[in-house]
């Protein structure tokens, strides 16, 4: 996605990742492009000056992070007001979630209901939301508006 992006509309790219092996796989992949960098670094901490971007995309990553709370609170410190973040992941539904929560320590259990109140509180508007209902998890997806 992130080549894509850098690629197709010259846009300034910033990616991130835990794992230093990811990001040297994403360097080598990304043509030494001049607009496109790689970093590793805490979704929780990240290295990036508030108001610092136009765009956050996070792409089937939360469900990865326990804390996933701390991370949409970087994600709002570091996009500007008027800025876009892009969301797609899994969600769980409220009867999964019970069950879900027994692992948080290694999961990140997101539900629609929790996702929606950090959107209300930290002053995000909805543009776009689509929700895809499987057995045991859903895909969600969303676009949001930070005001």
């Amino acid at each position: 996605v992130s080549n894509h992006i850098a690629r197709k509309y010259s846009m300034n790219v910033r990616g991130t990742d835990i794992d230093p092996d990811q990001i040297r796989l994403a360097q080598r992949h990304s043509g030494n492009l001049a607009n496109i960098r790689f970093v590793e670094a805490d979704s929780t901490n990240l290295p990036f000056e508030n108001n610092d971007f136009d765009i956050v995309l996070s792409f089937g990553v939360m469900h990865h992070i326990s804390n996933w709370l701390d991370a949409l609170r970087e994600i709002s410190r570091v996009l500007r007001p008027g800025g876009y973040f892009i969301y797609w992941d899994l969600v769980y539904p409220k009867w999964t979630a019970k069950i879900a929560r027994l692992f948080e320590d290694k999961y990140g259990v997101t539900t629609i209901k929790d996702l929606d109140s950090f959107i209300a509180i930290n002053n995000f508007h909805t543009i776009h939301s689509s929700l895809s209902r499987l057995l045991v998890f859903n895909h969600y997806e969303a676009v949001y508006r930070k005001g």
